[in-house]
């Protein structure tokens, strides 16, 4: 969602008319149906950590903090979906991103940083903003790879990659700074040897490797785009792969605990 409303702020940008490709309209469909699956599959698993039934899950959705976020979740999940495959470049703009910023607000309650009772406001806030970052940098990079993959026109081409790739030099560093922020918070006087001996922190290492690595490939594409040259289309395809494996790792990150402080 915030990398659709990422390239909805650069078609508005644009002096010519840019419809997606039958690749970008597949991504656009998965991306509109893990909005609707991600907080079904979620609220399943809280009932699981949680051992309760699935008869108890509206009680668990009604009253509770939790369930009041989780709601906010479902609903812009819900419109963000619809959204998604919308051709309305209004929303492919402000619309979309006021969305996906509805969605990392309530994610952001739902995991460690809901959880973070020293420093509940900030945890979020910086939970919120690796959201957006990493979403507007990796999903619109995906996009874009998928909408101009078939492009004939190399003008309007170069243009959108270098609009875009100068926005990827603002999100990718924002995306490592929080992704930092969050570090800090979750792992905040917890002894470095625990951190390292943890699931928790080989996983935040994978991470961050990863990451690195997809940092790395965006910075020569990003030369070449300043050099007027088209990026190599086997480097995109590593960096999209490595996205991917940063969102894995993330997930399980999610999934495991930081070690916490003595």
């Amino acid at each position: 969602a915030v990398g659709h409303g990422t390239l909805g702020l650069l078609e508005a940008r644009a002096a010519t008319p840019w419809p997606p490709s039958p690749r970008g309209r597949q991504l656009r469909w998965v991306g509109a149906a893990a909005l609707l699956l991600a907080p079904a599959l979620l609220l399943l698993a809280q009932l699981q950590a949680l051992d309760r039934s699935l008869a108890e899950a509206a009680e668990l959705v009604t009253e509770t903090g939790w369930g009041e976020r989780w709601l906010q979740l479902a609903l812009a999940g819900a419109v963000g979906a619809v959204g998604v495959l919308l051709p309305f470049p209004w929303w492919r703009s402000a619309g979309a991103v006021a969305t996906a910023a509805i969605v990392a607000v309530a994610m952001s309650g739902l995991g460690h940083a809901g959880a973070d009772e020293a420093w509940p406001r900030l945890a979020r806030f910086v939970d919120t903003g690796h959201a957006l970052a990493a979403g507007g940098w990796l999903g619109g990079l995906a996009l874009l790879w998928a909408d101009v993959a078939k492009c004939s026109d190399n003008a309007i081409l170069m243009a959108r990659w270098s609009w875009f790739s100068g926005a990827a030099m603002l999100m990718a560093p924002l995306t490592f700074v929080t992704g930092a922020g969050n570090t800090l918070l979750r792992l905040a006087g917890a002894p470095l040897a625990a951190t390292v001996a943890s699931d928790y922190g080989r996983l935040l290492a994978l991470k961050a490797a990863l990451a690195l690595g997809v940092l790395a490939l965006g910075w020569a594409s990003h030369r070449r785009a300043r050099r007027g040259a088209h990026p190599a289309s086997g480097a995109l395809r590593a960096e999209l792969l490595l996205a991917l494996a940063v969102f894995a790792a993330t997930a399980l990150l999610t999934r495991s605990e930081p070690p916490v402080a003595p």
